[in-house]
């Protein structure tokens, strides 16, 4: 009677066990072993409650008391054995799992718990044989093929993976396992649908499935669903707050939310139960990265590579460090190594491009941003490097639609903004590259801009506002920009310019003087001083600040010399190999030239305006120079021919030609015109009065023959009295002699 009676509650423990109410499933357990102290069954069961209910050493002592009362029943010896495998002690776990299989050859579970602890102790061919063995000995053993399909997805052999995990589902379509690995497959073959599908499916068969949450959750984070996602990883923790990965998650939201502190407390806890867990580590250098705490992000990047020397995104982080530093050579090394170890590695690939396009290679830059948007179309930062490339071409339509993208994907993306901005100020669209600065400055705090970052919108802004006219308000914007970065010289080139706008030359050159003070070798600054001077006839002084400004333009590598400043035609020859070619070459070669002109060096300065030209055919402003040079060489025609061209040059809108320049050229033009017109007078005048002195001269020389011609005849006549005189004289002497 007590044996049925006591059968009857191991019967119910059983189905509370199946329910997982395991507090319940031991109370009848206990009341079953009361009754009857002899059923190994009993003891087992209760073993495997005590051992859910994290009691293990009770467990332990449940499982001898069963094998002391059976000694051949290879379910206990498997029972066992899990209990030795979740405390770690995979060793004594294989002993167990071979004494369950010693007792019963087909027992495929155990063969699958055995194969479990030659993976974890880094056997894998020892497990892959384990499973094998299990699926032949069992052919509806669903496990061991789940299993083979673990080994294969954590080889990144996806493909393979994703074919045991069906084989698996056609033998249990209902096992929430193998359904949610498959969708971890999906997931990483960018089949985001497909794998959001058997998510929801794992979800709809295990409500309690905490790894399916987080997964859906991972869906929706990649889909720039954040709070949607946050909500599911919360789930996940709910149900496991032991799920590491959910913990993790949940970091990656709150950072993506600029939550800096709750993601350092959450990220932190995911380290805390599994400090081994790679991706932690990363997550925890990518916050750190954010908040600027640079080297304390480096910790955690090589962190992760002491636990994986093979993890990408470590070197990736890295690379953003130092790239961060400006340290560009060593930046491309940690990403290529991290590309190198995932060739898909799309943040790698981006980074890479940034690091590129700031050394000025534009078109390998550009292929690294392409190639990021092909591993991942939704990674807004690709689309902003890629039309900063395009910007640098000088392909501004292009590049404004790859910003709009970037703004599509990511909402608050200030850099997005700003860059549109610019690529509008170079198209003409001065008003519009306002209002996207305007709105790259109210993004700021949302988009944990940095000061720095602030003080180069507004500086955007202000420099746009100067090509307005909008002097005062220019000055505001540059103002507001120093209040976020005193040391921002672009920023302090910029009210020098507004100075020398409105004549106040002195103050301009103050602002240059301070900008080279933080930067000595800044074109603009050195160039626009030099100007300064220009225009206040300091024209020495102007050369050895355009030279400065020469200096500035030479490549880094190349080596600088020394010369003799009167020695302009080997300066130019010599900075010609060396310099980019450029608007700024342009300029430079421009304003050097007016010096020389203004010093007397026509030959030299008609040089200089030829290189600008060449560089730049279309500037009104250099043509009209060129004009001048050749007029004050007395080369009228020439000049009034590069007078025409400057003229249709001024039909041509163009974004660089200031008021002031416009006003410069209107006047030279006006100057030059007087000039050819007073030249082309006083030749004709000289003309005529050549005419009328050859006139004179022809009948003065009439005058001189006539006169000549009767001296000659006076002459003639002379002798012939002479002649006549001493004719007669002989007659007289003939007469007297006789």
């Amino acid at each position: 009677m007590n044996q049925n009676y006591a059968y009857r509650l191991l019967l119910d423990a059983d189905e509370f066990y199946k329910i997982k109410d395991y507090q319940k499933s031991l109370e009848y357990y206990d009341n079953s072993i009361e009754l009857d102290e002899k059923n190994p069954e009993a003891f087992r069961g209760k073993g495997n409650c005590l051992q859910q209910l994290h009691r293990y050493d009770e467990a332990i002592e449940c499982y001898n008391k069963a094998i002391s009362l059976k000694k051949d029943d290879s379910e206990t010896y498997y029972c066992y054995g899990n209990c030795f495998h979740t405390l770690g002690k995979n060793q004594e776990a294989i002993k167990m799992y071979d004494k369950a299989i010693e007792n019963d050859i087909y027992c495929a579970r155990a063969y699958n718990g055995k194969g479990n602890c030659f993976k974890e102790l880094g056997d894998i061919q020892k497990a892959l044989d384990c499973y094998h063995q299990a699926s032949t000995y069992d052919r509806n053993d669903y496990y061991s093929y789940y299993n083979i399909g673990n080994i294969f997805y954590e080889q990144r052999k996806i493909d393979t993976a994703l074919f045991y995990y069906n084989k698996a589902l056609d033998i249990n379509p209902l096992d929430q396992f193998s359904i949610n690995n498959k969708g971890n497959c999906l997931y990483d073959l960018d089949r985001k649908d497909e794998a959001l599908e058997c998510y929801n499916k794992a979800i709809s068969i295990d409500g309690n499935y905490s790894n399916a949450f987080f997964n859906k959750g991972m869906c929706l984070k990649d889909n720039d669903q954040i709070k949607d996602a946050l909500s599911y990883f919360n789930k996940a923790i709910e149900l496991n707050s032991k799920n590491y990965r959910a913990f993790d998650g949940k970091a990656n939201c709150l950072l993506l939310l600029k939550k800096f502190d709750d993601a350092i407390t959450y990220i932190n806890e995911a380290i805390t139960l599994n400090n081994k867990y790679v991706d932690a580590y990363i997550t925890k250098g990518n916050i750190l990265f954010e908040m600027r705490e640079y080297e304390k992000s480096r910790e955690n990047y090589n962190t992760s590579l002491n636990l994986d020397p093979n993890c990408s995104d470590g070197y990736c982080g890295l690379g953003n460090i130092e790239y961060a530093y400006n340290n560009l050579k060593e930046a491309l090394n940690h990403y290529d190594k991290s590309i190198s170890l995932n060739d898909k590695n799309y943040k790698s690939q981006c980074g890479k491009g940034y690091a590129l396009l700031k050394c000025n290679n534009y078109d390998v830059a550009l292929h690294c941003f392409v190639k990021s948007i092909q591993l991942r179309n939704k990674y807004a930062q690709s689309y902003n490097g890629k039309g900063m490339c395009l910007l640098k071409k000088r392909k501004s339509e292009e590049a404004i639609e790859c910003f709009e993208k970037a703004i599509e994907l990511s909402k608050n993306y200030s850099e997005a903004y700003n860059n549109k901005g610019l690529a509008l100020m170079d198209i003409g669209d001065l008003r519009e590259c306002i209002v996207n600065f305007e709105y790259a400055i109210s993004l700021c705090e949302a988009d944990n801009c940095s000061n720095e970052t602030k003080s180069e919108y507004l500086y955007n802004k202000a420099y746009a506002l100067y090509f307005l006219g909008k002097i005062d308000e220019s000055l505001e914007a540059y103002d507001e920009s120093l209040t976020f970065n005193e040391k921002n010289y672009m920023s302090l080139n910029g009210k020098g310019n507004c100075y020398f706008d409105v004549n106040k030359l002195d103050e301009a050159i103050a602002f240059y003087d301070k900008v080279l003070e933080i930067k000595d070798d800044y074109y603009f600054a050195n160039f626009n001083k030099a100007n300064c001077l220009f225009t206040q006839n300091q024209y020495e002084k102007a050369l050895e600040s355009y030279d400065s400004a020469f200096q500035s333009l030479v490549d880094d590598e190349k080596d600088k010399w020394e010369y003799n400043l009167n020695n302009y035609e080997e300066l130019l020859n010599k900075y010609e190999n060396v310099i980019p070619v450029d608007e700024n070459t342009s300029a430079i070669y421009n304003n050097l030239g007016m010096c020389l002109l203004s010093l007397g060096k026509h030959y030299l300065s008609e040089k200089c305006f030829d290189k600008a030209i060449r560089i730049n055919k279309g500037d009104a402003l250099l043509l009209i120079n060129k004009a001048r040079t050749l007029s004050d060489q007395g080369k009228y025609d020439e000049s009034q021919r590069y007078v025409e061209l400057t003229l249709d040059a001024l039909k041509v809108p163009s974004v660089s030609l200031t008021k002031n320049a416009f006003v410069y050229v209107i006047k030279q033009i006006e100057e030059l015109n007087t000039i050819a017109e007073q030249n082309k007078k006083e030749e004709e005048e000289e003309d005529e009065k050549e005419n009328s002195d050859s006139s004179i001269i022809s009948d003065i020389k009439d005058s001189e023959v006539e006169k000549e011609i009767f001296e000659n005849k006076k002459d003639k006549d002379k002798d012939k009295d002479k002649d006549k005189e001493k004719e007669n004289e002989n007659e007289n002497e003939k007469e007297k002699g006789k």
